[in-house]
């Protein structure tokens, strides 16, 4: 049977793999998007005839794909969002329960909506400030609803898995994680 600290870390590693996917996508969103703004770019004056009339189709073509982009950028960011909260949020979850000395095999899918202050339970080494100044910026990105709240998210996901692996090199460093756990 594999060891509960290898499912757990898999799972985490999923969650921010997608995070970093989707972050990547958002990115790709949002230059396709600068790519037909009106402000940059200046349509082709020609114009053609269609059945309907005069045409002028690059600026038809650009106003079509902006549509499109728009809705794309909204639609990623939306899921960029929803990614990196589930990983920082499901990561300093994961990390409350391996402080309680709890065994979870899987990080929490849908963790509770309240992000923990880990800070008092860590080291400095462990990454007790950097969490806590993360935590404090997540947090005021999500109440404010900033246009950074995923960066922010995914930022302290990934402070929140190194920690988790500080931690469980330091359990197996000094016995505590055996074959048999």
């Amino acid at each position: 049977m594999t060891a509960w600290h290898v499912t757990l870390t898999a799972g985490v590693h999923a969650l921010a793999t997608t995070a970093r996917e989707l972050r990547a996508a958002h990115q790709h969103a949002t230059h396709a998007l600068w790519t037909t703004d009106p402000t940059r770019v200046t349509p082709a004056p020609g114009i053609v005839m269609s059945a309907a009339g005069p045409v002028r189709p690059h600026e038809h073509t650009l106003r079509q794909l902006t549509t499109l982009y728009t809705r794309l950028e909204q639609q990623i960011r939306e899921l960029y969002e929803a990614a990196t909260l589930a990983y920082a949020y499901g990561t300093a979850h994961t990390l409350t329960a391996v402080l309680r000395n709890e065994r979870p095999r899987h990080a929490p899918a849908s963790p509770d909506p309240v992000l923990p202050d880990l800070s008092q339970s860590l080291t400095v080494r462990a990454g007790a400030r950097d969490l806590a100044a993360l935590r404090g910026r997540l947090l005021t990105a999500r109440d404010n609803e900033s246009p950074d709240l995923a960066d922010t998210a995914c930022a302290y996901g990934e402070r929140a898995e190194r920690t988790l692996h500080h931690l469980l090199d330091l359990a197996k460093t000094n016995g505590f994680l055996t074959k048999a756990s």
